[in-house]
């Protein structure tokens, strides 16, 4: 067997912090109660020096290597371990930590070998809540690399240990996380059940921000099973409760304001206290996102509805939030309604802006399913406004984008689409084959229930079936 070194990034930071210190006078003491020299412990596993800097407390030992030493040494590996079990459920938090800003940031990768580096030491610590905070966000990265049977594995070992440890706030975050796994796949009836368990797990706790995302999904998911009136019931209330979020910025400013002015007049505890109602309110600024995509959620409502006008104030409400917290993403989503909108109204020139100008922003996101989207409301607006030569390469790039994705409610339209646009090109027989995909996709996915008028102009994206909120 090859000696042992401290293995880089489990050895610990040299720089002598107090509890190496402690753990290198505990190995010096039961070193010598052995009567061993050091190079007589170290044996072939490690090396004399690396002993010395060890009970000098100039280096941690890895977990594994502490085992080692206290087997060797004929002590419980619990005698070392008290010490280091600290220090490393910081360095498991810290892994925890990084993965996370990893996923903000959209680094899946980067994401996925911290968390996993944080699971084994989670692991080796016999850490049962660690593990299952690691395993949560693990699950995040499997669902952004399509992995969906891993992120539920993930997600249904996590649930496990949170719900024997009686967290019951975790608990409902993990089930709603279940929720909206299945909602994506479709299981509309096993998305509803996941939601129910969370706000069941939710009650008595306060915590209106899931909790108003989890309304918002369930009314989605009743609208995606055609039941309008308990999913109209449930985004509005969800949309109600959000209009705090939207508000914050306008709190914050104004509390920032009020601490400034108690200052100037020689009150310091005023200024402390509106200093920290401003801290709180713009601290929770991310809330706003979740107001945005409701409104998004209320302008599709009224669309559904008919009621197009609603519809274009709610899209516009949207845009602007989004717009509010840079949210890129959201202010795609919110101009390709809003192209839409003008579409409907057969107000062309806005609705062709609005899209390409979402076109835009998804390329600069470099996200694969928005610029499918992006190119499947360009395509269409193009076709109906009889610009056949530009629509047809941006309908075959949403039919690619959305094949490659495996979204086949989308991929539908995108045929439906381009049948139309070869029918009016009197190309009829290439038409008839489009359709015919089209049909076949959506028999696939709805069984034997009609399709509904917007599905069959290509909106299945849109009005019918409803992004599950995070």
């Amino acid at each position: 067997m090859g000696r042992l070194a401290a293995p880089a990034g489990k050895a610990g930071a040299a720089g002598g912090g107090d509890e190496s210190v402690k753990l290198g006078e505990k190995l010096r003491k039961a070193r010598r109660e052995r009567q061993l020299t050091q190079r007589e412990l170290a044996g072939k596993d490690f090396t004399a020096p690396f002993i010395s800097q060890v009970e000098k407390g100039l280096t941690m030992p890895s977990l594994k290597a502490l085992i080692t030493l206290a087997n060797r040494l004929g002590y419980p590996p619990g005698y070392f371990l008290e010490t280091r079990a600290e220090t490393e459920r910081d360095r498991c938090d810290m892994l925890i930590n990084l993965g996370r800003c990893a996923l903000i940031l959209d680094d899946p990768g980067g994401a996925e070998k911290r968390l996993a580096d944080a699971l084994r030491l989670a692991e080796d610590l016999g850490d049962g809540l660690r593990q299952a905070t690691a395993r949560f966000h693990l699950a995040a990265v499997h669902g952004l690399k399509g992995e969906e049977p891993r992120a539920r594995a993930e997600l249904e070992a996590a649930l496990a240990e949170f719900e024997r440890c009686g967290d019951a706030p975790r608990a409902a975050a993990v089930h709603f996380e279940l929720g909206v796994l299945k909602q994506q796949s479709r299981d509309y009836r096993g998305a509803i059940q996941a939601y129910q368990r969370a706000l069941e797990a939710l009650n008595g706790t306060d915590d209106p921000v899931i909790e108003t995302k989890i309304r918002a999904n369930l009314g989605a998911t009743h609208l995606s099973l055609e039941e309008s009136e308990v999913g109209s019931e449930l985004i509005r209330e969800a949309a109600q409760r959000s209009q705090h979020f939207a508000n914050l910025k306008a709190m914050g400013t104004a509390a920032l304001e009020r601490s400034i002015a108690a200052g100037e007049r020689g009150d310091p505890e005023a200024a402390r206290a509106e200093s920290d109602r401003a801290r709180l309110a713009l601290e929770s600024m991310g809330q706003v996102g979740l107001a945005a995509r409701l409104q998004g959620y209320l302008g599709l409502l009224a669309a559904r509805l008919d009621q197009w006008e609603e519809a274009g104030r709610c899209f516009h409400r949207s845009l602007s939030l989004h717009r509010c917290i840079c949210d890129r993403r959201g202010e795609a989503v919110a101009l390709l309604e809003l192209a839409r909108y003008h579409q409907h109204r057969e107000e062309a020139g806005p609705a062709l802006d609005r899209a390409r100008e979402a076109l835009s922003v998804a390329g600069e996101l470099h996200s694969p399913g928005d610029l499918a989207r992006a190119h499947f409301v360009v395509g269409s607006i193009c076709r109906r406004n009889g610009l056949s030569d530009e629509a047809f390469p941006h309908l075959v790039a949403s039919m690619n984008g959305f094949e490659q994705l495996s979204r086949f409610a989308e991929l539908a339209g995108s045929y439906y689409e381009l049948g139309e646009l070869l029918l009016a090109q009197d190309r009829k027989e290439e038409a008839l084959d489009y359709f015919q995909k089209a049909a076949s996709l959506l028999r696939g996915l709805r069984g034997t229930r009609p399709v509904t008028g917007g599905e069959r102009e290509g909106d299945a994206g849109s009005l019918t079936h409803l992004d599950p909120i995070r």
